[in-house]
């Protein structure tokens, strides 16, 4: 969380971007069907939801919206896509 919260700071001040944290990956996605986002950072472990399937249902969504995921697995490589 405190990472998460220094990436939301530096990215509301330097490209003056309003930053809105949700508490589940549910919760992000059913924000998209109310407003358009230009970015989405999300970890690719998480509960109910793993970063992969995010990214699926935000891209169909809004197929314009850059997705950008995190991990703190070092064995995890995949550059497939």
């Amino acid at each position: 969380q405190i990472a998460s919260t220094k990436v939301a700071e530096q990215v509301e001040s330097r490209w003056a971007k309003i930053v809105e944290d949700f508490e589940s990956a549910e919760a992000a996605v059913n924000a998209f069907g109310s407003k358009p986002y230009d970015l989405v950072i999300t970890d690719r472990v998480m509960p109910n939801m793993t970063g992969e399937a995010l990214a699926k249902k935000i891209s169909q969504k809004n197929p314009d919206a850059l997705i950008i995921m995190v991990t703190s697995f070092g064995d995890i490589v995949n550059s497939s896509g």
